[in-house]
């Protein structure tokens, strides 16, 4: 039994070709596409999770409800185990904070440095 699960959130640009339903300009990657929401082990790289999306959407758009059955699966299969979310900025939504905070789950969500002249 592992000691702890690392659950890394993502999303990526699936880039498609032609007239397919729910392939949109995603303004980010510049590119036409799908916009997929991914939930890897972050021990094993194995995953875990993916949802197909249209291109538009951001990466945090309907994250709470993608992960609440992953996180429900853990802590019901494995409650004595602690559950360490990853994310990067793109995940930076007080839901997502509020959501892993209800479920006593640990987050780590890396933010852009922002840029300072003094």
């Amino acid at each position: 039994m592992p000691q702890a699960v690392i659950l890394d959130l993502d999303s990526t640009l699936l880039d498609a070709y032609g007239r397919q339903e729910g392939r949109a300009f995603n303004f980010h990657y510049q590119s036409n596409g799908y916009h997929p929401l991914v939930c890897y082990d972050g021990m094993t790289g194995d995953l875990i999770k993916i949802q197909l999306r249209d291109g538009t959407q951001y990466s945090y758009t309907g994250v709470v409800d993608f992960l609440q059955p992953v996180l429900g699966e853990y802590l019901h299969d494995y409650p004595e185990i602690p559950i360490l979310l990853r994310g990067d900025s793109g995940f930076s939504t007080p839901d997502l904070y509020k959501q892993c905070e209800e479920n006593g789950t640990s987050y780590v969500i890396r933010l852009k440095e922002n840029v300072f002249f003094l």
